[in-house]
This record gives C-alpha cells, structure tokens and sequence, in this order.
C-alpha cells in the first residue's frame, strides 16, 4: 500500500534540514509520543542519519496484532539523507520496521523548495505480512505511521514558525 503525505513549511529547505537533523528536536519529538522511545542523529560532512525508536502499548490495535506482537510495538525509523542537490533540495532513504512483526514501510522522504519556503514529503511503499490478515491490516497501520508523521510535520512547523 502506498502511503504518501506532503506538508508546506515556512521556511528554507536548509533551515528545515537542520532542524529535522537536530538530536534534540528528535528527542523532544519522539518523547511526546511514547515511554521508552529514542532518537540519535549521526553526520558525515553534509549527509544525516536520523535514526527513532518509538515504543507504544498496542491496547485497541487489532487482536491478530496484538497476538503477533504482544502489549507494546516497538517502531525504528531510520532516515538516511543525503547532500543537497543542485536546486537545493533534501532527499532521505527512508525505512520504518516494527520489531517482532512482518511491519516494514521503505521508500523516501524529501525536503523541496518551494516559493514560501518548503515542503516535506514521505512517499512509501507498506507492506504488512501477518499471514491471512496482513493485506487488510495495512489501511489501519498506514492511518497510524500517517499519524506519527503528521504529529512530526507539525511539531517541525512550530519550531521553524519560532
């Protein structure tokens, strides 16, 4: 299932990329959203490896889930991005697995100039394997992975609109 998402930001393409590669946005980011979950930001030269792990209970998540991963779903997202391109803008490698579950999201996210400023984009492509039940679980792992990215969207707004 392809997930897609695009969000204008206010600011420059290089302003938003030091923020998303700030360790301690990271951090704040990710503290809000579960206990236990971390986020480390590694550099070589122009390049960023942003790597998350988030830990969430999965109290309401279906039961076929919760019986393949138990009472809490660990979810590493890791951000590999690249130097900027000649027209300025930011690409990432991008991989969202869960631990324990055939859950894995690849595919990119961008930083692109725009005339006010910047748009983010997440484009990828979710696969969930859970045998017989997986290809329908899919919509409602998307509405969630799309929840995480709206709530980082978001939280990169506020901090470039600061």
């Amino acid at each position: 299932m392809n997930l897609t998402k695009t969000y204008d930001l206010p600011a420059s393409v290089e302003d938003a990329y030091a923020v998303i590669t700030d360790e301690d946005f990271q951090r704040d980011r990710v503290g809000a959203v579960g206990h236990g979950s971390t986020a480390a930001v590694s550099r070589s030269g122009e390049t960023a490896v942003v790597r998350i792990e988030i830990q969430q209970p999965t109290d309401g998540a279906p039961a076929p889930v919760r019986s393949v991963v138990g009472d809490h779903l660990t979810v590493i997202d890791e951000r590999q991005w690249g130097e900027a391109t000649a027209d300025g803008a930011r690409e990432a490698d991008l991989r969202v697995h869960t631990v324990g579950a055939p859950i894995n999201l690849t595919g990119s996210a961008a930083l692109r100039p725009t005339t006010a400023g910047c748009q983010l984009v997440i484009d990828g492509d979710l696969r969930c394997t859970i045998p017989l039940i997986g290809r329908s679980l899919e919509g409602q792992i998307a509405g969630a992975i799309g929840q995480v990215v709206d709530e980082e969207a978001a939280a990169l707004a506020r901090r470039l609109g600061e």
